[in-house]
């Protein structure tokens, strides 16, 4: 039999081998169909590991806060302070960054395997007649079965899918 063409939507590929998220076109998550045993179209943290994330968030901005604190100590009190050290501050950027991430809601499609679960995230606007296309297509055409875990009514109440 003739592998059929994969369909991307909304920076999601559906293909006979499995589901994948495409970040510029290429595959950044993938999970092969033989793996898979519930897809759920879901709305919640987008972060695959939030704890984690959340974690490694804190950490870079203790890091990145202690030069600050230094050069404030530094600045009150006088003695011997090492530029350098200012280097560390970019940590805030990234402690901040990967807090945002941990944090951010996004609407997603869930995958479920035996042994973990997936996040394949919609990237940029989403548009409702993607999703719905996406959906039917994966449901339709390939087999899938996608549990509905939130409303697309509710989707578009909350401005997280554009009409048309």
């Amino acid at each position: 039999m003739a592998e059929r063409n994969a369909v991307e939507r909304a920076s999601i590929q559906v293909s006979d081998d499995g589901l994948a998220e495409l970040d510029q076109g290429r595959r950044n998550v993938f999970v092969r169909r033989g793996e898979i045993r519930q897809v759920a179209l879901a709305y919640g943290l987008g972060a695959e590991r939030p704890l984690l994330s959340g974690i490694l968030a804190v950490l870079a901005l203790l890091v990145g806060l202690w030069p600050v604190v230094s050069f404030l100590a530094f600045l009150n009190q006088g003695g011997v302070f090492q530029g350098e050290t200012l280097y560390a501050v970019a940590f805030l950027a990234l402690g901040g960054w990967l807090l945002y991430f941990s944090l951010r809601k996004r609407v997603h499609l869930r995958v479920r395997t035996e042994k973990t679960a997936r996040k394949l995230l919609f990237h940029g606007p989403l548009r409702e007649v993607d999703l719905q296309d996406l959906l039917r297509v994966a449901e339709q055409d390939y087999g899938y079965s996608i549990q509905r875990e939130v409303d697309l009514a509710e989707l578009r109440r909350r401005g997280l899918v554009q009409a048309g």
